[in-house]
């Protein structure tokens, strides 16, 4: 028992001394810290009597400069007070100086306040001004860049759909370039003007769209060539090849022009497309069995070419009105069978121009439709379309290849506008620099002169890129270096007989019918907007005739009767009490009353093709180099008869003539004709040249310059309308 308490004991005292040397331990461990907080304490305490001691000697420095500068500041002062106490002396007059002097510095200030004032009110103007200019700018490049890309977007879309035909037909045969341009172009309403400047809306735009395609429908289900060929077109004929369909429309084409100078001169209504090719084919084939059968051969191919989307192919079945949806009318294909003849001479032009500089072809595709340059074709559009501007300029710009973009095209057509006048672009820009100051125009001077000195329609958007190449740096000014820069007449001239600057037939082509979709859809809306604005549901005579007389002049009581009463038999109501809208606007657009619908396309009775080619020929040949076509008169005759050919007249009575082909025909799969025919071949004549750059009589920039001086700077138009009484100059073309 002792032991144990003892050995507690012990444990006991053994824990108090562990205990107590731990204390010990951390005990010198804080007396360890706390002479090493001394010693760090020691070093602070010397580094900062250090820092102290060298501010205390930079201050001192610093007090001994402000002392020597005290010093000398008092004595710069002693000095300017002895100044002072010396200008003081003359009291009088220092105060009538100061007095001088208050006077002025209020005056000017009171002038600058009002200068201030007056710069504030015109900056704040300016600041509305260009604010507006701005979102008007915007506007306008927002719609450029819209209608572009809208255009890129549908031949993206064209491309893909032709892709596609070809992976699930096969791929064509064929070439299909232009076959974006057999779309259905759809107008932009904001472009179609009239002569005053009225706008046709969209409504306007629709009804006459349904108007016109009702017509093309008639013209399509009324085509004696389909009639027929609908109802023997399962006798399994063989289709003929697509080279002698070229050259059997080619002869035709050449014939159909003869017959139709020849209905010209002796007033008669040229015959339509189709009635014209089943004669033609009966005069061909000399039986009417074969030539029937020759006809269900040429359509199939017809087909073939649609389907293939060649462009020439699809030109033609819309000649004849066969197969596609939207055929040529008959005032539209006498217009295209005399301008064919027109391009014919300026492609054998080019390929004697080609031929001349040792060159193979103008284009890799000329063999099969022809082509001619650029320049002659833009000469060319100037003579058919003298009268009509809008159609001229719409035409033009239809032309532009693709390898032009808009900004170089629009320079082309300006530098080939200042060769048509005979001017320079120095001139040129002197008229259009009204002001005279700085040697600038501006945007508005620019467009302006454009449109009304150089007579070159252009919408707004096609400004807007005209004037962006002139002016790069978007300064709002145009210089006269800058102008000259960029119309390079030299550099024009050098581009006109260039590779890339032709224009195929097809296209060609593609842009008169546009252009006269243009006219027949502008008019026909204008036409109703009128029958609109009479307030009546049916137009009795009187109205017909007071509006018939009024827009021709020319035009006879019976033929008005008689148009009259044709109009009559459209209405869809069969109502005799007068002309509902539809029909009123078919009558005048089918009868070209007042040249409603064709304006310049319309070929006048009495206004024979020979004196409208003298105009041109007389420029360019002598009547020795031309060989008279036939002068016989063309009766009408039913299409089972053979036509024989008109006689021909030895003595010269027409300045042009079309070009024949002297080859015969020969068609695969038909056998030679049995009946013995006697045909006489007509005579090879020469092509005569190409249309001068200058036949359109143009206005000299000298006699501008002299009005726009005598006007004192105004910007009005140099070119006002004629009247009706006085004498038109001579144009050429139609």
């Amino acid at each position: 028992m002792g032991n144990a308490c003892q050995a507690c004991e012990n444990s006991k005292l053994q824990a108090t001394v562990t205990e107590l040397n731990e204390e010990n331990r951390q005990l010198k461990k804080l007396a360890e810290d706390q002479k090493l907080s001394q010693s760090q304490l020691k070093s602070l305490y010397e580094k900062l009597i250090s820092e102290k001691e060298s501010s205390i000697n930079l201050l001192t420095n610093e007090l001994k400069l402000l002392k020597s500068d005290n010093i000398s500041l008092t004595q710069r002062n002693e000095k300017l007070k002895a100044t002072l106490i010396d200008g003081c002396q003359d009291k009088s007059a220092i105060n009538f100086l100061t007095k001088e002097n208050e006077e002025k510095l209020q005056k000017i200030d009171t002038d600058y306040s009002l200068k201030i004032q007056e710069l504030s009110s015109e900056n704040q103007q300016m600041r509305q001004e260009l604010t507006v200019l701005a979102d008007s700018h915007k506007r306008k490049v927002l719609w450029g860049a819209l209608k572009y890309m809208k255009k890129f977007c549908l031949q993206d879309l064209s491309r893909l759909f032709d892709r596609w035909k070809e992976m699930i037909d096969g791929p064509a045969v064929l070439e299909t370039e232009g076959s974006l341009m057999l779309k259905t172009i759809e107008f932009d309403v904001a472009s179609i003007y009239d002569d005053d400047d009225r706008k046709v809306n969209q409504d306007g735009v629709r009804a006459a769209l349904g108007i016109l395609s009702e017509e093309q429908k008639t013209a399509i289900s009324e085509n004696p060539l389909m009639i027929y060929y609908e109802a023997h077109r399962g006798r399994g004929e063989r289709p003929m090849s697509i080279h002698n369909v070229f050259r059997f429309f080619e002869e035709m084409l050449d014939k159909k022009y003869e017959a139709d100078c020849a209905d010209l001169d002796a007033k008669r209504t040229p015959r339509t497309m189709p009635d014209y090719m089943m004669d033609h084919l009966i005069r061909v084939y000399g039986l009417k069995k074969i030539a029937h059968k020759a006809l269900c051969q040429i359509i199939p191919t017809l087909e073939d070419l649609n389907h293939r989307r060649n462009s020439w192919g699809t030109l033609l079945s819309r000649l004849i009105q066969v197969i596609h949806h939207d055929p040529i009318p008959h005032q539209l294909a006498l217009f295209l069978t005399k301008a064919r003849i027109e391009f014919n001479k300026l492609v054998a032009n080019a390929l004697k121009d080609m031929k001349t500089r040792k060159r193979e072809t103008v284009t890799g595709q000329t063999d099969k439709e022809g082509s001619a340059f650029l320049i002659d074709v833009m000469n060319l559009v100037y003579n058919l379309f003298d009268t009509d501007r809008g159609s001229r300029g719409k035409a033009i710009s239809l032309l532009k290849p693709e390898s032009f973009s808009p900004e170089q095209f629009m320079v082309f057509r300006i530098c080939h506008k200042i060769i048509r006048m005979g001017e320079t672009a120095e001139n040129v820009f002197s008229v259009l620099d009204v002001d005279r100051q700085n040697n600038e125009i501006s945007r508005d001077q620019l467009i302006e002169g454009v449109r009304k000195i150089l007579e070159l329609a252009m919408p707004d958007d096609e400004a807007t890129v005209l004037f962006n190449v002139l002016d790069p740096r978007n300064t709002g000014r145009i210089s006269r270096d800058t102008f000259l820069q960029k119309i390079d007449i030299k550099s024009h001239y050098e581009n006109c007989k260039s590779l890339n600057f032709t224009v195929k037939k097809s296209k060609f082509w593609m842009v008169l019918i546009e252009v006269y979709k243009t006219v027949q859809i502008k008019d026909t809306a204008l036409l109703m907007a009128w029958f609109n604005a009479q307030g009546v549901t049916h137009l009795d005579f009187e109205g017909f005739k007071n509006y018939a007389m009024s827009i021709d002049e020319d035009i006879e009581i019976e033929e008005i009767q008689s148009h009259y009463d044709d109009g009559l038999r459209l209405n869809s109501d069969a109502s005799l009490d007068g002309l509902t809208q539809e029909s009123f606007c078919k009558v005048i657009i089918r009868e070209s009353i007042g040249g409603r619908g064709t304006r310049d396309f319309k070929l006048k009775s009495g206004m024979t093709m020979r004196s409208v080619s003298r105009k041109n020929s007389d420029l360019n040949t002598s009547q020795d180099d031309i060989q008279p076509p036939s002068k016989g008169k063309h009766s009408r005759r039913p299409s089972g008869l053979i036509t024989p050919p008109p006689a021909r007249s030895k003595t010269p009575t027409m300045d042009i003539s079309p070009t024949m082909h002297k080859k015969k025909s020969s068609f695969s799969g038909l056998p030679p004709s049995s009946a013995k025919v006697s045909i006489p071949k007509p005579r090879e004549t020469p092509r005569s040249p190409e249309f001068p750059s200058s036949q359109t009589p143009e206005p000299r920039l000298s006699d501008l310059i002299v009005e726009q001086r005598q006007s004192e700077g105004a910007t009005k138009n140099r070119r006002e309308p004629k009247s009706p009484n006085e004498p038109k100059s001579p144009s050429f073309g139609w």
